[in-house]
């Protein structure tokens, strides 16, 4: 894999938009989530030990990413943004990772998730 693969996935199901992030790495070893000002929080997850992680108790695979990422955004808040125009809007989720691989300038740290407001006209 190249040192600078880059992805970014918003409304596909979840399952697939991982798999993206899990075509470089094959486990979670820990995770933290970011409050950011004016925009919705992110869930971090780790390949590698950090000091800034929480570690899972077991590496998690496969479903278990799944699982852990989608309970976690079904207790977070949408997006805040406001739609523009007669839309139907569902929570849905960004998959997607930064600079060189990496999230928030850590090698360590594989994947970035974040509620988003999917928009359906109507």
């Amino acid at each position: 894999m190249a040192d600078n693969y880059r992805f970014d996935v918003a409304g596909a199901p979840l399952a697939v938009a991982l798999s993206l992030a899990f075509h470089a790495q094959t486990a979670v070893v820990g995770w933290r989530v970011q409050e950011r000002p004016e925009e919705p929080p992110r869930l971090i997850l780790y390949s590698f030990d950090d000091k800034a992680m929480t570690p899972v108790p077991a590496p998690l695979t496969g479903d278990a990413v799944v699982t852990f990422v989608q309970q976690w955004l079904d207790a977070t808040d949408w997006d805040p943004k406001t739609p523009w125009g007669d839309v139907t809007t569902e929570k849905g989720a960004r998959v997607y990772n930064e600079a060189w691989g990496h999230i928030d300038g850590a090698w360590t740290a594989f994947v970035a998730i974040e509620p988003y407001q999917l928009w359906y006209g109507k």
